[in-house]
């Protein structure tokens, strides 16, 4: 159970006289880091933080293992596990066992307390020491990293943990894999960009952190602004549910071009008359190419399996396979499964709509329709229809 101080904690946040959404995201943080610092006192984290690791993440990069892996049997001295000096040159010392030679600057405290600082708030926040120990050890640029920068290094690490429900170890392990991304960027700046993933309904802790394992450069690629502008772009074409859904399952869409981003959701809609409910159930819409996406959609025409929905016959839409099947699939998987063909059939097409393209040089491969002329475009398209379907009309004369 929490202290009753927590509840007085908790009352005495007045949100309603919080003047500007800054400012309810300031609160939240420092409310969030209060109540994490007072469980950390009045825990057993033993226990917890154990369960707790078996959330790590594996990375590509490189990687430092689970605290509870961690080999009691190397023999540290009660020295060694409190940050400071002994434990800097029990880093250095293990270091140099693997051909690894670091230069303490023993003979000044101030930049040895200096070096010392990152790791010993990680230990205050409840990390145990022989994690960090291992850790830097394991790699060595994250030593580098804490002592060239680490205040940002630390502030950047407890910004992770405060909003997207990461233990402390999780977000070494980011920081790990990703260190010049991540110390290009101050605390703040990571928290603004968090806030825009916020803003898309995506609720802090555990989705977003599941949106930033997903995407781990939403931390520090592109720029608040940037990202910001994109949510705004899909704001006024996507209802607010569908905007969080998207964001969830596809987070990289808020890095991505917005030029291409809107040609792409133009043509799906206008072009192959998907509906918008479909965009977030689809993953792979965000990073294929225009050219591809209209390449299947004509080979689907070309083949029978994909007719363009009529709202008078409704039965189209039902028969159609669904963006996800279209897309989220491998050639292969496309070929024979959705357009009922064979690979080589489909690569053929490819090779020659590529052919095809390339001759035309193309600036606009399809015609571009905002929102607000939907009604327009939809008109002209059925005259068009109907012109065709009586061409024997054009030649009657008087």
């Amino acid at each position: 159970m929490l202290p009753r101080r927590f509840g007085q904690l908790l009352g005495s946040c007045r949100w309603c006289y919080l003047s500007s959404y800054s400012e309810v995201c300031s609160a939240r943080s420092a409310l969030l880091k209060e109540i994490r610092r007072r469980i950390v006192r009045m825990s057993s984290l033993p226990n917890q933080l154990n369960n707790m690791r078996q959330m790590g993440m594996d990375t590509e990069r490189g990687s430092v293992p689970s605290s509870n892996c961690i080999d009691e049997a190397d023999g540290y001295t009660s020295e060694e596990l409190v940050p400071g000096p002994r434990m800097l040159q029990r880093i250095v010392d293990d270091l140099k066992k693997k051909g690894r030679i670091f230069v303490l600057p023993l003979r000044d405290e101030k930049a040895m307390a200096a070096i010392a600082e990152p790791l010993r708030s990680l230990v205050h926040a409840g990390v145990r020491p022989e994690f960090v120990i291992d850790a830097c050890v394991q790699q060595p640029h994250l030593l580098r990293a804490f002592a060239k920068k680490g205040d940002r290094a630390f502030g950047v690490i407890e910004t992770i943990v405060d909003n997207c429900a990461m233990t402390f170890e999780d977000a070494v392990r980011m920081l790990t894999t990703y260190t010049d991304e991540l110390l290009s960027v101050e605390a703040e700046s990571v928290q603004r960009r968090l806030d825009v993933v916020l803003g898309c309904s995506v609720t802090a802790g555990h989705a977003l952190g599941k949106a930033v394992r997903k995407c781990p450069a939403l931390l520090f690629a592109s720029t608040p602004k940037s990202m910001g502008v994109i949510a705004e772009s899909l704001s006024g074409f996507f209802s607010r549910a569908q905007i969080s859904v998207m964001v969830a399952n596809t987070p990289q869409i808020l890095l991505a071009d917005i030029e291409g981003l809107e040609s792409k959701y133009e043509y799906i809609y206008f072009h192959m008359r998907i509906e918008e409910n479909e965009f977030g159930l689809c993953e792979r819409w965000v990073d294929m190419s225009l050219e591809e996406i209209m390449m299947r959609h004509a080979f689907l025409l070309r083949t029978g399996a994909y007719t363009t929905p009529d709202p008078k016959r409704p039965q189209f839409k039902m028969e159609n396979p669904s963006l996800k099947q279209i897309l989220d699939v491998p050639d292969s998987n496309f070929a024979t499964e959705v357009a009922g063909v064979t690979l080589e059939e489909w690569l053929i097409f490819r090779g020659l709509t590529d052919k095809v393209n390339r001759q035309a040089g193309m600036e606009k491969p399809f015609e571009r329709i905002k929102p607000s002329m939907r009604k327009a475009f939809e008109r002209r398209r059925k005259e068009a229809s109907h012109r065709e379907a009586y061409a024997f009309d054009d030649f009657v004369t008087d």
